[in-house]
This record gives C-alpha cells, sequence and structure tokens, in this order.
C-alpha cells in the first residue's frame, strides 16, 4: 500500500508541477483514490487505537502481576504499534498532500 500510494503521489505532483489541466472525470478519478486512501487510514487508525490498547493492558497487567510473560509480549506489542504509528504518520501526510493536490489541480481546472 505504501509504495502504491507513493507512486500515485508522484504522479500527482507531475500533474501539478507541468501545470496541466485535468479533466473532470479525472478529478473524479482522484476524489476516488482520495477516498480509498482515507478509508485505508481509518481502518489504521483503528487498528493502531487497539494494538496501543493492548500495549497498555498487557503492561497494565505485567505490573499487577509480576509476569514475566506479560512483560514481553507487551513489549512486543509495543514495538507493532511503533511501526504502526510510523505507518500511519506517513497515511495521514499522505492523504493531507493529496488533499493540497487536489485543491491545487482543480484551481488549475476551473481558471
Amino acid at each position: 500500500m505504501k509504495e502504491r500510494m507513493k507512486e500515485y503521489l508522484n504522479e500527482m505532483r507531475e500533474l501539478d508541477k507541468k501545470k496541466k489541466k485535468l479533466s473532470k472525470d479525472e478529478l473524479n478519478d482522484m476524489l476516488i483514490h482520495i477516498k480509498f486512501y482515507q478509508h485505508e487510514r481509518l481502518i489504521h487508525l483503528l487498528v493502531t487505537i487497539f494494538v496501543g490498547l493492548g500495549t497498555i493492558m498487557f503492561f497494565g497487567i505485567a505490573i499487577n502481576d509480576k509476569s514475566i510473560e506479560f512483560i514481553l509480549v507487551g513489549l512486543i506489542t509495543l514495538i507493532l504499534f511503533a511501526f504502526y504509528i510510523v505507518h500511519y504518520y506517513f497515511l495521514e501526510n499522505s492523504v493531507q498532500e493529496l488533499y493540497d493536490l487536489y485543491d491545487s489541480l482543480k484551481e488549475k481546472d476551473s481558471k
């Protein structure tokens, strides 16, 4: 997904740099891509929240029971949580950039 979004962002950046005017169909296609990426971002937000809650839960149990097993599981989920945060950060920034590119390309269309 990350590579796909990078490729699409690069295509849209190139179109924006060329000052090319897009057709209504191309703008609608861009909106469809944005909606797909928004959905992806929402799903990753939910997964990130639940992994974070799981991490807190495992560490809470580990502290309460002084259990090495729960500390290990907590560390594993903490590492997973860190990777989800990095990925979600990428998704969030990419979708925000797509919003800006869409506005820029749409503005060219209205001129």
